[in-house]
């Protein structure tokens, strides 16, 4: 798995802002990552989760290589 980016602006800590992000991968990654997001989206939308934070793609789908780019899920909340 792959990601590309063209930047829109510089953040805090070197993060970029992303005008657009391409992703390289195989359709059983890309469906990890479908699922991985829905999960997410489910953690921020219950209460029992107010809590959520932040998800690594890697820490939760064995599938994704830990040499694949990092994809996190952060609460926009925080």
């Amino acid at each position: 798995m792959k990601f590309y980016g063209y930047a829109n602006k510089k953040l805090a800590h070197g993060l970029l802002e992303m005008q657009e992000i391409t992703v390289s991968a195989k359709p059983e990654d890309l469906r990890a990552m479908a699922s991985f997001l829905n999960d997410c989206a489910d953690q921020l939308s219950s209460e029992e989760n107010a809590d959520f934070e932040h998800e690594h793609l890697s820490d939760n789908i064995d599938s994704i290589s830990s040499n694949a780019p990092q994809f996190v899920v952060v609460n926009p909340n925080m």
